[in-house]
């Protein structure tokens, strides 16, 4: 990287203009008299230029970056007289996790500075190998501390596959140009980054594409910070988590950014769970969903006691723990709890929860998908065997363990774009000719089913919305006898169907035979 021209730097400009301020003024002074008599005046002019620069130098420093400690306001009012001698160290601004700077800024040494956007994060390394963690805001480094990382707090979305548009299977001649090119030995690499089989052989190439980020909570609205969230120890864990890949040959290691752990994860638990599943399971839904697991909880925070009311809790505190240990130690003697003892707070194991009522079956696939994004968002799973069937019990997940310690948190993964071998697919397209008339049929016998049910559900909740209508008819007006109580239940019938306008427009003759009927009960005919 080239040095800067001399004479871009600011300490030529400054002396220059020094030179020609100074030439000038001496020359306005040529005519004044002796020395001995001008020698008080221009070392006033040279105590109030020194004072006044300096105060305006230390007034528009206030300006240049966002301050909010008085700390940080000498120290920009330092960092701009090393700027004006040129030893200043580099002054970097960090956008989105990206670093923008001018030309040479990155090697120079000196106290420098470092304006993080709310959106991003930097780690700073020293000679000492000391580092620190550096969240949104203004940040004074020190003479020999440099940046050794950039983040990006925002949700990230890193895809691994080939694309949609992407022929995996083409195969070229063997004497062609095309079977040497670049572009095709770069399209088989991403081919086979990806590539699975199912229990029964078949290759499967899909696009995988997972979106993360760092751990950490967004601030809330009443609270100071970043709105995408930072976390001082999430990044600390992110950077010291970075290495190479694994291999004999040294020279052909390379490093494993902090953002590509999620895929590489991800690709595993694809190879995982496919292998668990035959071609023909993949788009059949036979299989049950997948239960809810009750996560483990955190531990709960500790309640902060006021200096005034700490000895009388701490006198209650004492007084039920020597009354429960008493009471346990009663109960051990006899033998009573010993078997029904329970589990220590905040490490109860989960369960899981019951299927809920309706869940439609899934197929393999979906289960696959699932599965993945539960491997990397939950610490506990379900089990699933090797053909796939769902077992009793769950275990941890070390995957999700893994991204914690990396700082990591998953938002989302799917699965994209599945591919098949040319002859699978024609398979695949000719058993679905042939059976989607036997699909259809069931599809339309399932529908039939389920319409009935939603009327049989509909005339049933009808009857008890009616019944008790009448009931709080009853219940208002209070009839004396048999013909009172007839009378009042045709009424409230009658005000029922022309308050509902469904009722009205379906049910015109038997609103006519209603209303005979109510004036001939009250009319007394039937006495």
């Amino acid at each position: 990287m080239g040095s800067m021209p001399f004479y871009q730097k600011p300490s030529f400009q400054t002396i220059v203009l020094a030179v020609v301020l100074a030439g000038t003024y001496v020359y306005s002074l040529v005519d004044g008299g002796s020395l001995v008599a001008i020698l008080p005046g221009i070392a006033l002019d040279l105590f109030l230029l020194l004072a006044i620069s300096q105060l305006c130098l230390f007034f528009f420093s206030q300006f240049v970056v966002p301050l909010r400690t008085r700390e940080q306001r000498g120290k920009i009012y330092q960092r701009l007289l090393l700027n004006a001698r040129g030893a200043h160290g580099p002054a970097i601004f960090v956008e989105n996790g990206r670093i923008l700077e001018r030309r040479g800024e990155r090697p120079k040494r000196g106290p420098g500075l470092l304006w993080v956007d709310t959106a991003s994060a930097v780690v700073t390394r020293s000679e000492s190998g000391a580092s620190r963690a550096l969240g949104p805001g203004v940040h004074f480094t020190s003479r020999d501390e440099k940046v050794a990382g950039t983040f990006s707090l925002h949700a990230q979305s890193c895809s691994i596959g080939p694309g949609q548009e992407d022929r995996v299977f083409e195969k070229p001649a063997e004497d062609s140009a095309a079977a040497d090119s670049p572009r095709f030995a770069d399209l088989q690499a991403r081919r086979l980054s990806v590539t699975a089989r199912t229990r029964d052989g078949n290759e499967v190439v899909p696009e995988i594409r997972v979106v993360f980020k760092l751990d950490a909570a967004p601030a809330q609205s009443d609270v100071p910070g970043s709105r995408f969230g930072y976390m001082r120890e999430a990044v600390e864990r992110a950077a010291l988590g970075e290495g190479v890949s694994a291999g004999s040959d040294a020279e052909n290691r390379y490093r494993v950014a902090w953002n590509q752990l999620p895929s590489l994860i991800a690709v595993d638990l694809w190879r995982e769970y496919l292998s668990k599943f035959t071609l023909d399971e993949l788009f059949k839904p036979i299989f049950p969903a997948l239960p809810e697991l009750l996560q483990p909880q955190d531990p709960a925070p500790e309640i902060p006691v006021s200096s005034s009311a700490q000895g009388e809790e701490n006198f209650a505190i004492r007084f039920v723990r020597r009354t429960n240990d008493s009471l346990v130690r009663w109960l051990d003697g006899r033998g009573i709890g010993e078997e029904a003892a329970p589990e220590a707070p905040f490490a109860r194991k989960p369960v899981a929860s019951s299927r809920p009522a309706g869940a439609r079956n899934q197929t393999a696939l979906e289960i696959v998908g699932q599965m993945m994004k539960e491997r990397m968002t939950q610490a506990v799973v379900p089990i699933l065997d090797d053909c796939g069937r769902l077992v009793k019990g769950h275990t941890p997940s070390e995957e999700f363990k893994r991204l914690k310690e990396r700082g990591l948190a998953v938002l989302e993964v799917n699965i994209d774009g599945v591919r098949f071998d040319p002859a699978v697919e024609d398979q695949i397209v000719q058993h679905w000719s042939t059976a989607w008339l036997a699909t259809a049929r069931n599809d339309r016998r399932r529908v039939e089913q389920l319409e009935l049910l939603a009327v049989h559900a509909g005339r049933q909740r009808a009857l008890l919305e009616h019944a008790a209508a009448l009931s709080e008819a009853i219940h208002a007006e209070d009839p004396k006898s048999i013909p009172s109580a007839v009378r009042t239940l045709l009424r409230s019938t009658q005000s029922d169907v022309l308050m509902d306008e469904r009722l009205r427009g379906r049910g015109g003759n038997e609103l006519e035979a209603l209303s005979q009927i109510l004036r001939w009960a009250e009319a007394g005919d039937h006495e």
